[in-house]
C-alpha cells in the first residue's frame, strides 16, 4: 500500500514539517477500493473527485475539524463523487464533529456518540437506499459486501 500522501498542506506544514505528496494512495481490501486523503486536502474537491475517477468505493479521511462546515463539505464530497466516505477525528474535535462513516448520497449511517468509540458500519453495494448511487456507471461488484470499523 504505501503510505498515504497529504498533497496539499498548510502553510506551516511546507515551511516546517512536511513535503506535499504527489500522488493518490489507492489500495483494496476483501473487493473494495479505499482512497485516503488528510485534514486540509477537504477543501480541495479535484482530490476527491480524482478518487472517484480511480474507482474508489471508499474514500478514507483523517481529519482534525476546525469549523462546523467541515462536515458539510465531506458529505458533499461523498455525495457528488458517489462513494462511502469514511473520516477518523480525534477526540478533542468533538465539539465541533465526531468520525462518522457517511453513503454515498451524503447520509450520515454512522457517527460516533463519544469522544472515544469504535464505530461499525457496512458497506453494502446492494443496499437499496442507496441504488441511485451505486448504479452509476461501474462502480459496482456484484455480490461483494463489507464491513468497516472506525475508531475515533
Amino acid at each position: 500500500m504505501g503510505h498515504p500522501n497529504k498533497r496539499y498542506c498548510s502553510n506551516t506544514e511546507i515551511l516546517r514539517y512536511y513535503t506535499p505528496g504527489v500522488r493518490p494512495t489507492v489500495f483494496s481490501v476483501d473487493g473494495f477500493r479505499f482512497g485516503c486523503a488528510i485534514c486540509i486536502e477537504v477543501n480541495f474537491p479535484e482530490l476527491f473527485e480524482e478518487y472517484e475517477r480511480l474507482g474508489v468505493d471508499c474514500l478514507l479521511l483523517s481529519a482534525y475539524p476546525v469549523d462546523s462546515i467541515f462536515e458539510v463539505k465531506v458529505r458533499a464530497h461523498s455525495a457528488t463523487n458517489n462513494y462511502w466516505l469514511a473520516m477518523a477525528t480525534p477526540a478533542q474535535t468533538t465539539a465541533l464533529l465526531n468520525s462518522e462513516l457517511i453513503g454515498q448520497d451524503g447520509t450520515v449511517l454512522a457517527r460516533a456518540e463519544a469522544a472515544t468509540e469504535l464505530i461499525f458500519g457496512e458497506l453494502d453495494r446492494h443496499a437499496p437506499e442507496f441504488d441511485t448511487a451505486l448504479n452509476k456507471g461501474d462502480c459496482q461488484v456484484p455480490g461483494v459486501t463489507g464491513l468497516l470499523m472506525l475508531v475515533s
